[in-house]
């Protein structure tokens, strides 16, 4: 998609030098190209943090969370057997 974009934008600069087609046509397809450059650079970032492996922070941060919602159903259960 942003290669055909590029080469769209580059043909039509090229027409629009050679006065063959208006310069707000030309400038229509240039950022035609620029947005989906833009989209594609985006989208890459959003795939690497996806992708990314999880940082030793956020794993010891996860497996605090797990154990508080450990204790806290182990507190639930124990609860749970008093009021039995």
């Amino acid at each position: 998609m942003v290669e055909n974009a590029k080469r769209e934008a580059d043909r039509r600069r090229v027409l629009a030098e050679h006065q063959t087609i208006s310069r707000d046509e030309a400038e229509r397809y240039e950022r035609a190209y620029q947005v989906a450059q833009a989209e594609f650079e985006r989208t890459q970032q959003e795939y690497s943090l996806v992708d990314a492996e999880a940082r030793d922070e956020d794993r010891r941060k996860a497996e605090a969370a797990v154990a508080t919602a450990q204790a806290q159903l182990a507190e639930a259960r124990a609860y749970l057997e008093k009021t039995r």
